[in-house]
């Protein structure tokens, strides 16, 4: 509703606190790591303590933590952009270029640091849409330069 009525400030203050209680839900319900089921059990049953099955990945750790998670960091950048209003000036183009190259350490932390592919796909799915939607948009921009 706060961006339909166009109050960007607002939005982006609602964007950053859920971005900031997606990242908390993150950490209190994230897949377990490779190297957090490989310790020594003493009991039988603890062994498969870890474990999560790939159907509650898909039915729970997506639609809920994964996919809202980067959603809602795409959102802030979306927002941020449309609440700055600055559409053709060089400078915010190259901010612009900038900041979006924030998506890899992004990605790279859940993916390489925690292990969580699901973070990984949900950014590849989401990064292609702005990539397929940047070059419908603009054949020549500067992060074509940038890209190289």
């Amino acid at each position: 509703m706060l961006w339909t009525r166009s109050h960007f400030v607002l939005s982006e203050i609602a964007l950053v606190l859920n971005f900031l209680q997606l990242t908390s839900l993150y950490f209190r319900h994230s897949i377990p790591t490779q190297s957090s089921s490989h310790h020594h059990h003493t009991h039988p049953q603890s062994a498969d303590a870890d474990y999560v099955s790939l159907s509650t990945i898909k039915a729970i750790h997506i639609p809920t933590v994964s996919m809202p998670l980067v959603w809602t960091y795409f959102a802030l950048f979306w927002n941020g952009a449309v609440m700055v209003r600055c559409h053709d000036a060089v400078v915010c183009r190259v901010l612009a270029n900038v900041a979006i190259w924030g998506i890899v350490p992004f990605a790279g932390t859940f993916l390489f640091g925690y292990c969580d592919w699901t973070v990984g796909f949900a950014t590849v799915f989401l990064t292609t849409g702005l990539g397929v939607g940047q070059f419908f948009m603009k054949v020549f921009a500067l992060q074509w330069i940038f890209a190289l």
